[in-house]
């Protein structure tokens, strides 16, 4: 019998207060209650080099059409990714 492997989503999303009305972090949960490996990648964290970006997740998940997390899904969609919201 083969082993089914768990889907790799990767969430491009902004930081959240916890004050924030925001669905996001419920579904980010849910998914990875399911069974989902879930990242959440924050672009504005860190600096990214967008020569050195790889597909790591078999979906990508692009909340803002704008600012870094748009340059990333730019660059992700250059390399092939599947992404909801898609880029361009």
């Amino acid at each position: 019998m083969r082993t089914m492997k768990r889907l790799r989503i990767g969430f491009l999303l902004p930081r959240y207060s916890h004050r924030s009305k925001s669905f996001m972090p419920v579904v980010v949960q849910a998914l990875a209650e399911s069974g989902a490996i879930v990242d959440v990648i924050h672009p504005m964290d860190r600096m990214v080099n967008l020569a050195e970006i790889r597909v790591e997740h078999d979906l990508y998940v692009l909340r803002h059409t704008s600012g870094l997390s748009l340059s990333l899904a730019g660059a992700l969609h250059e390399l092939g990714a599947a992404i909801v919201n898609p880029y361009p």
